[in-house]
């Protein structure tokens, strides 16, 4: 008999993190399934990774950016020059960057 449907969602600061951490929990269910009598069928175990700041940063944040784009081209550079600043500050924030990173690592990783 097969444990089919089985969810399992584990959440950590790095990625090194969660999948340690998923790891375990797979042994763990792994033991439960055989002393359950079920088993886990490994070729059809499978995972993905969601990035919930990246997708609420493209949500709210760069759709907006996108959108006024028009605007911003034909705006004074220290008004665009501000949003750069802003948008800079919020990336080093959701990457939990230290200030010293250079700003195009920034962007390379989102």
């Amino acid at each position: 008999m097969f444990a089919d449907d089985t969810n399992l969602f584990v959440s950590g600061q790095s990625i090194g993190e969660v999948t340690a951490i998923a790891n375990t929990c797979i042994s763990k269910l792994n033991t439960w399934f055989l002393a359950n009598k079920l088993s886990l069928n490994l070729d059809k175990t499978c995972f993905s990774a969601y990035k919930v700041l990246v997708t609420i940063y493209y949500a709210f944040v760069h759709s907006h950016l996108l959108y006024d784009i028009e605007i911003y081209g034909n705006t004074h550079h220290s008004y665009l020059n501000k949003l750069m600043v802003l948008n800079n500050k919020l990336l080093r924030i959701l990457q939990n960057a230290p200030r010293n990173i250079p700003v195009v690592d920034l962007y390379k990783t989102f």
